[in-house]
This record gives structure tokens, C-alpha cells and sequence, in this order.
């Protein structure tokens, strides 16, 4: 009753793991294009269901009916259980995820000492969008908090799907992050504002070795950062790195 490699249904990768038969083994096997047949033929049978979920999205607003057909043609439905991890802090990112019913957690958010406030997400929301378009390892765990159902894009499809709205998924990616933030998510800013702060960010790119603060000196990039991609030390003034 054992099974191993149901991630190779979802996308194109290497194995992550060796199985070596330990005695005269039967196992069944399902190849990929079989199953993406089928379920995608079945997510089309639900398309109006699926499409109303897209509409919830809130980085799919402005696409016409035939753009978001051709996303939900490409989406592989999956289910999880209550208590079940969905997306482990540290992998590479290979899915992106479009929550179509339930509820699950975003937790242990970030990198280092950077404080993040735990979220909640449930229908119309999404999740794994970053190491997607970063190319970066999964920055936070993602847990089912009740049975519930996702929609997945692998990578390729993804890149397909949302590179014309690369742009607008960065917006949307620093709007989750202020939302995230201790100093925002428990003031009383509006979303409006939220989302003017969101649009104000500027670009900066620094090389590696670079310092972006120093210990005691002035801050001539004053302000708050959010990371796109790659990582950055901190050093403490006690000599503490995270």
C-alpha cells in the first residue's frame, strides 16, 4: 500500500530520493502523461468552478476569459489533510499553488533574525510564487490547517502562465510582505495604503561583499528592505551573524 514518487506527476525533475528493492517487489505504476490526461481532463469538466476561483486571484484581475482558460487547462488539482505540510521552508521551489478550497498557514517566514507574523490563507489566495520567480529555496512552511483542495502550476507552466505579469506579482509579493511585518500587520494602516507603500519601492541591486548598512555609520539607503533574491549577512555589534 506504499507509494513514492507522486511529486514526478506534478513536474519534470530529478528523483530526490534512491529506492532500492529490499526483496522481489510488485509495484503498479501511473506515468505522468497518463495522469495529467485525465485530471486535467477533469479540471476542465469543473472549469466554470476553477475559472471563479481564478477571479479571485487578485494578480489575475484584468485577464480576459480566454487567458484564464488557458491557465486553468494547465492546473493539476491535489488534496491535503488537515496537518499536512505542503510546502517545506528550505526545498527548491519547483510548484506554484492557487488555494481552491480550506485553509492552510504560511509559518516560520524569512530568513535569519527577520520577524514575520504567521497568515492564514483560504480560497482566491496563492503561495510558492517567490522561489519561482526567483529562483531562490522556499522561505516559509506552508501547513494544511483543515482538508484542503490546491491547484498547481509546475514551473514551466508557470513561467508560461505569469511571465507578462512578472511585474505585477512583485508588487503583490512586497504587499504580502508588509502584511507580514510586525510594524505594519499591527498598525492600522489600510489596505490602500498598503498597497500605495507596495508600489513605492525602489530597485536596488548590490554585488556580493557589498555592504548595504555598517555598525554606527549613516544609513544613506535609509528605509526598510525587503530581499527579491540571494541572501544577506547580518552582523551584530557583539560579532552575532545571522
Amino acid at each position: 500500500g506504499g507509494s513514492f514518487g507522486e511529486l514526478a506527476l506534478l513536474y519534470d525533475c530529478p528523483r530526490s530520493a534512491t529506492c532500492e528493492a529490499m526483496g522481489e517487489v510488485v509495484v503498479y505504476k501511473l506515468d505522468q502523461v497518463t495522469f495529467r490526461n485525465i485530471v486535467v481532463g477533469h479540471v476542465k469538466s469543473e472549469a466554470a468552478g476553477v475559472l471563479d476561483v481564478l477571479k479571485k486571484v487578485p494578480v489575475l484581475e484584468g485577464l480576459d476569459g480566454a487567458a484564464l482558460r488557458r491557465i486553468a487547462d494547465a492546473l493539476v488539482p491535489v488534496s491535503f489533510l488537515e496537518g499536512k505540510r505542503v510546502v517545506q521552508k528550505g526545498d527548491e521551489g519547483r510548484v506554484f499553488y492557487i488555494v481552491q478550497k480550506g485553509r492552510l498557514r504560511v509559518h516560520d517566514i524569512g530568513h535569519g533574525d527577520s520577524e514575520y507574523q504567521d497568515k492564514t490563507i483560504s480560497a482566491g489566495d496563492f503561495f510558492g510564487e517567490i522561489s519561482l520567480l526567483t529562483g531562490e529555496v522556499r522561505t516559509a512552511n506552508v501547513t494544511a490547517v483543515t482538508d484542503c483542495s490546491v491547484l498547481c502550476l509546475s514551473r514551466d507552466d508557470f513561467q508560461n502562465a505569469f511571465g507578462c505579469l512578472k511585474e505585477m506579482m512583485k508588487t503583490v509579493i512586497r504587499k504580502r510582505a508588509l502584511h507580514s511585518i510586525p510594524i505594519f500587520a499591527n498598525s492600522k494602516i489600510g489596505e490602500q495604503e498598503i498597497s500605495i507603500l507596495a508600489d513605492s519601492f525602489v530597485t536596488l541591486k548590490f554585488q556580493k561583499g557589498k555592504f548595504l548598512e555598517k555598525v554606527g555609520q549613516p544609513n544613506k539607503n535609509q528605509g526598510i528592505f525587503i530581499i527579491e533574491s540571494g541572501s544577506v549577512r547580518v552582523i551584530a555589534e557583539d560579532g552575532n551573524i545571522t
